[in-house]
């Protein structure tokens, strides 16, 4: 009785030490994230597997950018210069401001407000979240 206990606690650990290692996840070569849509076994190549940043970067320069209208520029009390843009309202250097345009929301950052003009950077462009009430 006391050899076929042994054998059965030797034949457990075999098992369960090869249902872990076959458990394991294969380590993914091209070190990106796995898309849900991808087929099972599917492994893009070099050339498929995109860099998020790359990405990101390349839909702000391709995507068609609303105009900011400036409707004015004044100087405030201290000297410094604020401005109005149509559909945003007043902006100050430093401010991020967004505005929404065909489902889609466009963020800059202004950098500069000065007689000349508004300086501004692009951000990013994204789908609105949408969140579920109860």
């Amino acid at each position: 009785m006391k050899n076929y206990s042994i054998g059965l606690i030797m034949l457990a650990v075999v098992v369960i030490a090869s249902s872990s290692a076959q458990s394991e996840p294969a380590a993914d070569s091209t070190n990106t994230l796995r898309d849900p849509f991808w087929p099972v076994g599917f492994t893009p190549t070099a050339t498929e597997a995109l860099d998020v940043s790359q990405a990101e970067s390349r839909i702000i320069e391709q995507t068609r950018w609303p105009k900011l209208e400036l409707r004015g520029i004044t100087r405030t009390a201290n000297g410094d210069y604020i401005a109005i843009l149509d559909g945003i309202g007043l902006v100050e250097p430093g401010d991020t401001i967004s505005k929404r345009q065909e489902n889609l929301i466009y963020r800059w950052r202004i950098n500069e407000i000065t007689a000349q003009g508004v300086s501004r950077t692009r951000l990013d462009v994204r789908e609105p979240t949408t969140t579920l009430q109860k």
